[in-house]
């Protein structure tokens, strides 16, 4: 009998491992072939990224891994391979972890493989994906739902020494990008609720989630401001300025479209997640059903100040995909909530109402991803271009002068473009030429030259000011001796 239930245990772990690299493999396969983002360009071209990394960023573990990489000399294609490998490696292990915590509680795998991809693998998950140290952001959300796993064993067994091994990994997670940890407070929520006996338990174990969090955070923040000096801190004058612009945002993020996401489907998620509760609500008792909608507002509030909570405090000004990561996990954890507050769910909810609310949500993610990757794609082919243009202006003043052009002085037009406008549908796709970092660094990429970056004229400013182009023109270009003094429009 042991033997043939160790059986079906290996059986199922298979089976729920190749369902989560399976979904891994069908959103993000597509990132397999080498794209680049204009952070890419600078780390393919110049060395020292990783300085940038520990000083201006704090991010020790990523400074590490990029100093490791600059002394191996890795080429470039091979440090994208392996980054998107494990990517796409720490991404199934994760939504594997919480799956089996899931199946604890409900023993459909279908459902709880399903939420938990929703849930590690948001909308906004993409943006990770779209930059080259994608497999290290994987590696710290995989770290999240391992200190998550920890702490459900801890409030089941009251363990102490668990607590140990969640504070180290969230210390890892920190070092690698601080807003991921986030995501740690917010997986947490509706296990907490489950575990908790009472109101005295459920402040204990909030306390206990607060200082988990606090305490890698800040010793991040004070290692940022005051070891390395970083220079990309924010900083809030007014509190309550900042905490009205931090709840407009929020009501726009929630409600409008934003970035690649429409608005009106976040909405409707949440309005299906919303009566999938109410159904599941009938036959409650109004004791237990008063407690099960406190709780419910209780995820809706806590995911949305943890996840604004760099916002709230003046840290950060960002809006972006990857500095709210932990936000869009919201859908996934209230169906969490439901799933392990609800045990006894009937088999035909589940199978008519649940999977295929979760598979057409899937669906509508998957298009919007691969939408996303093409366009990075497409955008990368437009800087590509923009290159080649560049290169044979370069080569047919060479061939008319026999001066040698070893120099590129760039300058701005009145206002210059920061999307292709034929690739800016999702809002994610900064042209090389719009940033210092990415303008030289990606001709020399596309072309594998070594131009040099020059100091800009005050004269050349000032004329390239008058104009406001649109696309590429010649006019744009002014050749002197060996320098190439270029506006980018």
């Amino acid at each position: 009998m042991l033997y043939k239930l160790k059986i079906q245990v290996n059986r199922l772990d298979k089976k729920l491992l190749c369902l989560c690299f399976f979904l891994s493999l069908l959103f993000f396969g597509i990132n397999w072939s080498i794209e680049y983002a204009t952070d890419t360009y600078a780390t393919f071209e110049e060395t020292g990224t990783w300085q940038w990394m520990l000083y201006e960023n704090g991010r020790i573990f990523s400074a590490l891994i990029y100093y490791l990489i600059e002394c191996f000399g890795i080429s470039n294609g091979y440090i994208y391979k392996l980054s998107w490998l494990t990517a796409i490696f720490f991404l199934t292990a994760g939504v594997y972890l919480l799956s089996q915590l899931l199946l604890t509680y409900q023993k459909n795998v279908t459902l709880c493989v399903l939420i938990s991809f929703i849930t590690i693998a948001n909308f906004y998950i993409i943006e990770y994906f779209l930059f080259i140290e994608k497999g290290l952001f994987l590696f710290a959300i995989f770290l999240c739902v391992v200190s998550c796993c920890l702490t459900v064993e801890y409030l089941k067994t009251g363990h102490k020494y668990l607590l140990f091994y969640v504070l180290l990994s969230l210390l890892a997670a920190v070092f690698i990008y601080q807003i991921i940890p986030g995501l740690y407070i917010i997986l947490c929520l509706p296990f907490l609720l489950r575990h908790s006996l009472d109101g005295k338990q459920f402040l204990k174990y909030n306390l206990m989630l607060a200082l988990l969090y606090a305490i890698p955070l800040l010793t991040a923040f004070l290692l940022v401001k005051f070891v390395f000096g970083s220079s990309r801190l924010s900083s809030s004058d007014n509190l309550f300025t900042t905490i009205r612009t931090v709840l407009g945002y929020i009501v726009d993020i929630s409600t409008a479209d934003w970035f690649h996401v429409p608005g009106k489907l976040s909405v409707t998620v949440m309005a299906f997640i919303a009566l999938t509760a109410i159904l599941l609500s009938v036959n409650t008792s109004p004791k237990r059903l008063i407690v099960f909608w406190l709780g419910w507002f209780y995820i809706l509030a806590a995911v949305t100040f943890v996840a604004f909570f760099p916002c709230f405090s003046g840290i950060s000004t960002s809006y972006l995909p990857r500095t709210l990561y932990p936000y869009a996990s919201l859908p996934g954890v209230l169906f969490i909530y439901l799933l392990i507050d609800n045990v006894r769910i009937g088999k035909r909810l589940i199978n008519y109402w649940l999977i295929p609310i979760t598979v057409l949500f899937l669906f509508l993610q998957y298009t919007k991803f691969q939408s996303v990757f093409i366009e990075r794609y497409k955008c990368n082919q437009a800087d590509l271009y923009y290159a080649q243009i560049i290169y044979a202006q370069i080569n047919d003043y060479e061939q008319a002068t026999g001066n040698i052009i070893d120099t590129i002085t760039f300058y701005r037009d009145a206002s210059t473009a920061w999307n292709e406008p034929a690739y800016s549908k999702s809002g994610l796709m900064t042209r090389a030429q719009a940033v210092g970092w990415g303008n030289l660094n990606s001709i020399n990429l596309y072309l594998d030259t070594q131009y040099q970056k020059g100091e800009p004229l005050p004269e050349y400013e000032s004329h390239f000011q008058q104009y406001n182009w649109d696309i590429w023109s010649e006019e744009q270009m002014i050749f002197e001796g060996s320098v190439l003094h270029l506006c980018i429009y």
